[in-house]
């Protein structure tokens, strides 16, 4: 199992099976939004530099900077909205031989933010 782990990872960010593709209509269903705190946001967009925007909004449309201070908690008024591109893996756990159950799966998903550069129309 931790072979096959090891494999899904290399394949996913080795080989970039998990980045997402520069064509929209390549990315089929496998594009999500997804609600991430602002602070989230910032600590990504701070990562990112200068001239690389990671597109989001507020939860109700709102446009960037999210309103967000260190000492505030979290509430729905600091919740943005983020687009992902989701790669999931099955991984065949167990063979029946190391008790771990015979020919069970799992899913392994991947979930790369989207960035202003990524997709093209």
């Amino acid at each position: 199992a931790r072979d096959e782990l090891l494999a899904a990872a290399a394949e996913a960010f080795g080989r970039g099976a998990a980045d997402v593709p520069r064509k929209f209509e390549e990315c089929g269903a496998r594009l999500l939004p997804q609600l991430w705190p602002a602070s989230k946001i910032a600590a990504l967009q701070f990562s990112l530099g200068g001239g690389v925007e990671l597109p989001h909004c507020g939860l109700h449309g709102e446009s960037p900077p999210l309103p967000w201070s260190n000492n505030e908690s979290e509430d729905a008024q600091s919740l943005g909205v983020v687009l992902v591109y989701e790669y999931v893996v099955q991984l065949q756990s167990g063979s029946g031989n190391d008790g771990e159950g015979s020919g069970s799966s799992a899913a392994l998903p991947i979930e790369t933010p989207v960035l202003a550069t990524n997709l093209t129309r």
